[in-house]
């Protein structure tokens, strides 16, 4: 969990990288949470893992057809 995010850390080198319009884009604020203090990231970790599982149905994304 951790890891995943540190990865999206523009303080070491990483860099957004440009989405077209009608691509596929993650709506995740990976590089806001990547700047955090690892220990604060264990904490939501942590917290995440507290929490009773929900059924929750998901719907893949589909680009728009012009």
């Amino acid at each position: 969990f951790v890891e995943r995010f540190k990865t999206f850390d523009p303080k070491e080198g990483y860099q957004n990288m440009d989405a077209a319009p009608g691509t596929f884009n993650t709506i995740m604020q990976w590089t806001m949470y990547a700047g955090m203090d690892t220990t604060d990231l264990e904490a939501i970790f942590t917290y995440l893992q507290s929490l009773d599982p929900i059924k929750n149905a998901t719907v893949s994304w589909v680009p728009n057809e012009k």
